[in-house]
């Protein structure tokens, strides 16, 4: 069921996207980095125009006083060189490719879009990444059966250890009822179609955005995205099973249930970038995906992104990313507001050396920091799983804490190593199965989960899944409530679906914002109301993107409070442009709610 004050709490204002279009204004702040593409500019029309500012523009760019919008952007793309574009119209996004190469033709480029009253903002296309790093792994570790007693194999640790099983036996006594299809889009490198555990009617044709062209179809070159699919849909083959399970519970026939949307923005060496990352989160929405799984990151965010992620928001998609992997703040597009963030645990429910923090909204096994490959963790690394046995009751080998899915035979791909890359990111596995660890990983499990949630009850929103999510969690080693480092806690399937599950007094504890986003220079202030369960102090504290606190409010309940944020921050100081996050405390009861501010 969803209330008004879960509508209020959950969602950006029906006229968000609008609003960013306006307040990005022409002069873009994301401005060149190393690694952008060197023949790619990202533009995003501005959303209306008066009959002045149409004359105006034709004037400047020596057309006809009534030259028709369509012209007047011709012109433009001519004037910036042009020779072909990609265009999302849901976001107003305009991918343009240039005739000339280099940073110059870029920043000319940028330089001639900027000064056009017809465009809201023009970027540079940002380099774009995968958030895992999966190992080999020795195939004779397949030849037993895997999926036996849950204390004796660890292979998939990370679903026994967020009470997977226990939902799945829900599911099968009837306590637990999954009536409707859910699509998931994973956005990725592709998917394995032939791979015996991704079986017709689990997947859709995909599509594929690379390097600003769109095509049909999405090859898996990497393994990354078979890897992050599996973890969500695998469906176990053979007799006896011999096969990796997803975490998505299907009681129903594949493409009754859960369907598999892969969309393909990495190439085979794992990198990939914003604006493709920007068009394919709209297609995706248009597809009709009831949740979006990106386990890649970026260091910096992007317009056309953004733009992309409030579209699939206000459409009422979960948005589930991988935080990062450079013990760091936490990477785009897991940091935008209305994406839910998900860090890394070990099998310790501490979080990983490699798991950034900051915007961290929840946590999920990621695997252990065994892969030399990512830089983490203390030396000696373990590479591959040595023991003797792999059902061993009590393994020694730290590698046994890493993630397993499925992958492909690719072979190597001599491109990346040329660019000083991994081999396919690591992937290559002759045996179609793989291990590793990362962030990635921890993502795809949160976000099966939020499939299930939809599919238990298709009228839930979006706004209800991440709360339930985020109320049901378990407390991690750090303990209970928010941290950075963990976010609300670790992910649990059972008390995320079990309808008797209520989370103590946050059941009856909401808090929403209002206005959403938030602009300090024409709104003045945005008001967070809180309805307390308890007589006594509460706090509510508002994060930035990168998890520092802001700005503190203390609140007294019980009974209805309001916090008033100017958009400043302790020291009085406006808050730059971002997603920003109240964090309301009292006692055992918590909540969260989403702001946008755009100056």
């Amino acid at each position: 069921m969803q209330g008004p004050a879960l509508k209020r709490r959950a969602f950006f204002l029906a006229g968000a996207l609008a609003a960013l279009a306006g307040a990005l204004g022409a002069a873009s702040t994301l401005n060149w980095q190393a690694g952008d593409a060197v023949d790619r500019v990202l533009v995003l029309w501005r959303g209306s125009l008066s009959s002045v500012d149409r004359t105006a523009e034709a004037i400047r760019l020596g057309l006809p006083r009534d030259a028709p919008l369509g012209r007047q952007r011709e012109a433009l793309d001519r004037g910036a060189g042009a020779v072909t574009l990609l265009d999302s119209p849901a976001i107003a996004l305009h991918t343009v490719h240039l005739a000339a190469s280099g940073q110059g033709a870029v920043d000319a480029a940028l330089a001639f879009y900027r000064a056009s009253g017809l465009v809201a903002s023009a970027e540079p296309d940002h380099p774009l990444h995968a958030a895992g790093c999966p190992l080999p792994l020795s195939a004779s570790l397949y030849t037993q059966p895997i999926n036996v007693t849950w204390t004796a194999v660890p292979m998939q640790w990370g679903l026994t250890s967020t009470a997977w099983p226990q939902a799945v036996a829900e599911v099968c006594a009837g306590q637990v009822n999954l009536v409707a299809p859910v699509t998931v889009a994973v956005i990725d490198s592709g998917l394995n179609t032939s791979h015996p555990e991704l079986p017709p009617g689990l997947w859709l044709p995909g599509q594929t955005f690379i390097a600003g062209v769109q095509s049909a179809g999405s090859v898996d070159d990497n393994g990354h995205g078979t890897f992050v699919a599996g973890l969500i849909g695998a469906v176990p083959y053979g007799s006896p099973l011999q096969g990796i399970y997803g975490a998505y519970i299907n009681p129903l026939a594949p493409g009754q249930a859960l369907t598999l949307l892969p969309v393909k923005v990495l190439n085979a060496c794992g990198q990939g970038s914003m604006g493709d990352l920007a068009s394919a989160l709209v297609w995706a929405v248009g597809q009709g995906a009831r949740v979006v799984n990106m386990s890649l990151e970026a260091g910096s965010g992007s317009d056309a992104v953004q733009a992309a992620v409030n579209l699939a928001w206000t459409s009422g998609v979960v948005l589930v990313a991988a935080a990062g992997n450079n013990h760091g703040a936490v990477g785009y597009p897991a940091a935008y507001a209305p994406v839910l963030s998900v860090a890394a645990l070990d099998h310790l429910d501490q979080p990983t050396g490699y798991s950034n923090f900051g915007k961290v909204d929840l946590s999920a096994p990621g695997g252990d920091d065994t892969d030399p490959d990512c830089n983490t963790g203390p030396a000696p690394h373990n590479d591959f799983c040595l023991a003797s046995t792999f059902n061993d009751s009590t393994p020694t080998d730290t590698c046994f804490w890493d993630i397993f899915s499925l992958a492909g035979a690719y072979p190597a791909d001599a491109t990346c190593s040329v660019l000083g890359l991994p081999p396919n990111d690591g992937c290559g596995y002759p045996d179609g199965y793989a291990a590793g660890a990362g962030t990635s990983f921890a993502a795809p499990l949160v976000a099966a989960a939020a499939a299930l949630l939809f599919s238990q009850d298709p009228g839930r929103g979006a706004g209800d899944v991440v709360q339930r999510l985020e109320q049901s969690a378990l407390p991690t080693a750090l303990g209970r409530g928010w941290n950075q480092y963990a976010g609300w806690g670790k992910l649990d399937f059972q008390q995320a679906l079990d309808p008797a599950f209520t989370a103590a007094a946050a059941a009856t504890l909401t808090v929403w914002n209002y206005p959403n986003p938030f602009r300090p220079s024409r709104d003045t202030i945005t008001s967070f109301t809180a309805n307390l369960p308890y007589a006594g102090a509460a706090a509510l504290d508002i994060y930035d993107a990168a998890g520092q606190r802001v700005r503190h409010f203390d609140l007294n309940g019980p009974g209805m409070q309001r916090a008033d944020w100017d958009g400043r921050n302790g020291q009085g100081t406006l808050v730059a442009n971002g997603g920003y996050r109240g964090v309301l405390v009292q006692g055992d009861a918590r909540a969260v709610a989403k702001v946008a501010v755009l100056q």
